[in-house]
């Protein structure tokens, strides 16, 4: 039980963070719901103080995660807490993630966001891959 307490107290010091960032998003999706045509400078400050101290949690998660998936499926199922604090981890970070989303849509939508802020969308390098790995297959097929 004691070799699972580093890995608890990480998980909820990094879900405290989580929960930290889904209150500001929710914040701003409060205030883009209200019709807000920009978010407010402090919820992006606040955004960027929090970020040293993911970056510090996501350190020590990925240290624990290797750890833990050294562990059996066996010893795995005996730190039942563990697992359950990794699900409700995930599904913490799912909601930020979405929450977040949503509002960069609304900000698109409204055009509040600079066109030089968009993610430049970059060609596929090979755009017909699939179309030559078929091609590719049939003809092995036919030789065979």
């Amino acid at each position: 039980m004691s070799s699972n307490m580093p890995v608890l107290a990480t998980l909820q010091e990094f879900q405290a963070l989580g929960r930290q960032i889904l209150d500001l998003v929710e914040q701003e999706a409060t205030l883009l719901s209200q019709g807000a045509d920009s978010l407010p400078k402090q919820t992006s400050a606040a955004k960027q103080r929090l970020l040293p101290q993911l970056t510090e949690s996501l350190k020590s998660l990925r240290q624990h995660r290797e750890a833990w998936q050294r562990l059996s499926p066996a010893e795995k199922a005996q730190q039942s807490d563990v697992s359950a604090a990794l699900r409700s981890t995930q599904d913490l970070l799912l909601k930020v993630i979405l929450r977040d989303r949503e509002n960069e849509q609304r900000l698109l939508r409204s055009g509040s966001i600079p066109s030089r802020h968009l993610a430049k969308v970059q060609p596929p390098a090979r755009p017909n891959y699939v179309a030559d790995l078929y091609q590719r297959h049939q003809q092995i097929s036919a030789q065979v």
